[in-house]
């Protein structure tokens, strides 16, 4: 595994490496993490759709103070930060690039409490063909089961709204069709099934079904 830091904050700036004396990091350790949270529950980190070396983004600008409180913060937002990430015709290639590069430190603090630590998938779809080939390579992160997908709490919401090309992407009954055929097939392939399902149920639960 990669060996750099996961965290970037806002618009892929590098906190600044100043000497100046900084107030903040006088307070005692537990007053700063509880700051820490509260910019955490406020401000959900996020991944950009890049596979060249992504990192997640935090838009705080507090965070690009010092470097010091980035790696702070960086430390305990993996365990408890809520991570949003989008993903595009079901592209998962920026999120198993991001999950490969992640130092062995990083990995296991964002697998260290699965209940409270959560990706969540917002999907989009540029109409009228969705690409479910593109889902294939992120299902198979599932099949080893120490792979650090295995161990992360996943959730999925449809986004109906404008896709890359500016019209209402559809999720037609076809569409539906070939997910409940993929999982007939997949039954009992543990994770990998039980994700498909959930993309399957965002579908079902973010787009009313028309016949086709």
């Amino acid at each position: 595994m990669a060996t750099s830091s996961a965290l970037i904050t806002a618009k892929s700036q590098e906190p600044c490496d100043t000497t100046k004396a900084m107030p903040f990091l006088d307070l005692a350790a537990e007053l700063r993490n509880l700051i820490y949270e509260h910019i955490s529950d406020t401000t959900p980190l996020r991944l950009p759709h890049q596979t060249q070396e992504p990192k997640l983004v935090n838009p705080s600008p507090m965070l690009l103070v010092n470097k010091q409180i980035a790696k702070e913060y960086h430390d305990l937002a993996l365990i408890s930060a809520t991570i949003e990430i989008q993903v595009i015709d079901f592209d998962f290639d920026h999120v198993i690039a991001y999950l490969d590069g992640l130092s062995d430190k990083d990995a296991a603090r964002l697998t260290r409490n699965p209940p409270t630590q959560t990706i969540r998938f917002e999907l989009w779809a540029a109409p009228p063909v969705l690409g479910w080939v593109k889902i294939i390579p992120w299902l198979e992160k599932f099949k080893e089961t120490n792979d650090i997908a295995s161990k992360i709490g996943l959730q999925y919401v449809w986004n109906p709204s404008a896709g890359k090309s500016g019209a209402r992407p559809k999720v037609t009954g076809g569409d539906i069709h070939l997910l409940v055929d993929a999982l007939e097939w997949m039954e009992g392939k543990d994770r990998a099934w039980k994700e498909l399902g959930k993309i399957k149920a965002a579908l079902e639960l973010g787009v009313g079904l028309c016949k086709g």
